[in-house]
């Protein structure tokens, strides 16, 4: 076994069918759609450090072929709630960087 080497996960949470992660309970609880108990909360209860689960978005809408997009104003929402009420912390990943070239998504999040 080699967890522990592992820095962190870059999580895709999108592009997933039916599952939205969308909102704080999809996201961070409870996912929905086909992909179940692969919310952030689901995964750590599975033997991995929430430390280490780096939640992955699409910056823009085009970075979504199906599911998954939140606006970053939302997002925002569901991470500030997942700090405060969780032991989550590991951050997020912007997919894909030159949609954020001005980095306004990413200063939003950081706020």
């Amino acid at each position: 076994q080699v967890g522990y080497a592992i820095d962190w996960y870059n999580v895709q949470f999108y592009n997933q069918g039916s599952s939205d992660y969308s909102t704080f309970d999809t996201l961070i609880e409870t996912s929905d759609g086909w992909a179940t108990g692969t919310a952030v909360l689901q995964i750590g209860n599975s033997g991995v450090p929430l430390s280490k689960i780096v939640i992955g978005k699409p910056v823009t809408q085009a970075g979504a072929v199906n599911t998954g997009y939140v606006d970053v104003n939302t997002l925002s929402n569901i991470i500030t709630q997942a700090l405060s009420q969780t032991s989550w912390s590991a951050g997020v990943m912007g997919w894909e960087y030159n949609e954020d070239l001005n980095g306004s998504w990413i200063a939003t999040l950081s706020a």
